[in-house]
């Protein structure tokens, strides 16, 4: 059996603790900016695999634009799939720009070949509507 994503998902934050579990803070598929291009100041992608144990693999991580610009990759990790037939990757992201809205792509890359897609919608940010001022009562009799 080939390694495969069981899940992943784009976050503001995660990480592994000691025993390999999964922590993860504010999970995402899209990104508003006031104006484009818009630079994302952090995010975290973290994937779970499946697979024989001791199976290996090098991951990547990529983000790309829907006309399939990269507009970024991480290094490359090594993963071992464990005893319990399980493995987990963490990918930071520090100050990412995206040069229009749309969707974008994050893709999982193992051994050079796409396993698994992400959406990741950027979008403008509603424009900020001013204050109503409450409704007022209706004059009594």
């Amino acid at each position: 059996m080939a390694i495969t994503v069981q899940w992943a998902h784009l976050a503001d934050f995660g990480q592994l603790d000691a025993s390999g579990k999964a922590i993860v803070v504010g999970i995402f598929d899209r990104i508003h900016a006031r104006q484009f291009p818009a630079t994302h100041p952090f995010f975290t992608t973290i994937i779970q695999y499946s697979g024989n144990p001791n199976d290996q693999a090098s991951v990547v991580v990529r983000v790309i634009t829907l006309r399939g610009r990269l507009i970024v990759t991480s290094e490359p990790v090594p993963i071992v799939i464990g005893p319990q037939a399980g493995a987990a990757s963490v990918h930071h992201f520090l100050g990412t720009q995206f040069p229009e809205p749309g969707i974008h792509h994050v893709e999982i890359v193992l051994n050079g070949q796409t396993a698994h897609r992400l959406p990741l919608t950027l979008s403008h940010m509603p424009a900020e509507q001013p204050p109503q001022p409450p409704p007022q009562a209706a004059p009594g009799p």
